[in-house]
């Protein structure tokens, strides 16, 4: 008859990324009871995960009865000693099941403890493998945040907050501003990672091929009743008002049907497309609600394959003579519709030095929801 019975203690590891980094934060210290739960350690020490990694306390017993023997057989892995910890800090790990492979690339002299202001007390030295790996001693992100940079938020101090505070990523957008605009920008970013240490990705989002509503009279917005018609025409040079909008799109006649939605200020408004001449380039529209409308606002056109190019000659300009040159790291591609799409993009970048720069495909129509797989 053989009983065995293990019982396994183990002190709870840390197990919190952060930032794919590993801390060992001595000045919070750390419980060497094998009994303690994560429970009772203290907040900030619950972020941090040590720089080596703590050895588990196993206590295994086997007794085993035949024809009255019985044999006890107890072992135990201890704790390392004080004297062996600086040296397990400083070492590289030999065992790949210690460590997980994300921290190659990451070196360290000596332990180091911070408090909750992000001061340093002992050296710590990185090497940056990804311009989205950044080490945080007081922030817990997986999650990149990408902000979006305007008048509001392009200072030297301000992006210095931003950074400090969690961005990954800046977006430009290129919908808005001219390269001379967007470049003052980029130097005061540039300036703020120097200032800060801390790297951030730059993202280029291309205006691309949308459509868009035009101009109304004397500028001002017009409110759209339930239930009143509205006249979409093509003609661009109209200066539109409460009763016909211009529109950017030259085939909208051609290719919404009666019955079809139509889309505008973010899906804020929905029209139903009463009748269409193409001849005049003229769409008759219902209201289905109520809503203000201002000058240069999105439309979509849910269900139709709609005929515009990948990217435009703006977006070309824009990736060439701003991307390219600046050595942006992504370029966001607005209203990707299918693959080819994707390979267009690559095709205008080429041999050029931004041959490497990442393509984020930004799905913003049904064509493109139908074409996912072959997108990624």
């Amino acid at each position: 008859t053989t009983t065995t019975t293990t019982t396994t203690t183990i002190q709870s590891r840390i197990k919190t990324p952060m930032n794919r980094t590993r801390f060992w934060c001595p000045r919070w210290g750390r419980k060497n009871d094998a009994t303690s739960s994560p429970s009772s350690f203290s907040p900030l020490l619950a972020q941090m995960r040590p720089l080596f990694p703590v050895k588990k306390t196993m206590q295994t017993t086997t007794t085993t009865t035949k024809r009255s023997e019985t044999t006890t057989k107890i072992a135990a892995i201890s704790q390392p000693t004080e004297a062996e910890e600086p040296q397990k800090r400083t070492t590289r790990r030999d065992d790949s099941n210690d460590y997980d492979s994300d921290d190659e690339g990451v070196s360290y002299e000596g332990g180091f403890s911070c408090d909750i202001s992000g001061e340093y007390e002992d050296k710590l030295t990185r090497k940056q493998t990804h311009v989205l790996d950044n080490c945080r001693t007081t922030l817990d992100f997986k999650t990149k945040i990408i902000c979006t940079l305007g008048p509001s938020s392009r200072t030297v101090e301000q992006l210095e907050n931003l950074l400090q505070t969690g961005m990954s990523v800046a977006r430009f957008n290129f919908s808005h501003g001219s390269h001379e605009y967007h470049r003052e920008t980029l130097d005061n970013l540039r300036k703020a990672t120097e200032n800060t240490g801390l790297m951030c990705a730059v993202l280029l989002d291309t205006k691309g091929p949308e459509i868009r509503t035009g101009m109304l009279e004397n500028g001002e917005p017009v409110q759209l009743h339930q239930g009143e018609e509205l006249i979409l025409t093509t003609d661009y040079e109209v200066q539109g008002n409460a009763k016909k909008i211009a529109v950017s799109y030259p085939d909208l006649a051609k290719d919404v049907k009666q019955g079809s939605r139509i889309l505008c200020a973010d899906g804020s408004i929905t029209l139903r497309v009463l009748e269409t001449d193409i001849a005049k380039g003229e769409v008759l529209c219902r209201c289905e609600n109520s809503a203000m409308l201002g000058e240069r606002k999105n439309m979509n056109l849910p269900r139709v394959n709609v005929n515009l190019p990948t990217i435009t000659e703006k977006d070309r300009d824009d990736i060439l003579n701003f991307g390219v040159k600046n050595n942006v790291d992504f370029i966001a591609a607005s209203f990707v519709r299918k693959g080819s799409d994707i390979d267009i993009i690559r095709n205008v970048i080429g041999e050029t030095p931004g041959k490497r720069i990442g393509i984020i495909s930004k799905v913003e129509n049904m064509e493109g929801l139908d074409n996912f797989e072959d997108i990624v």
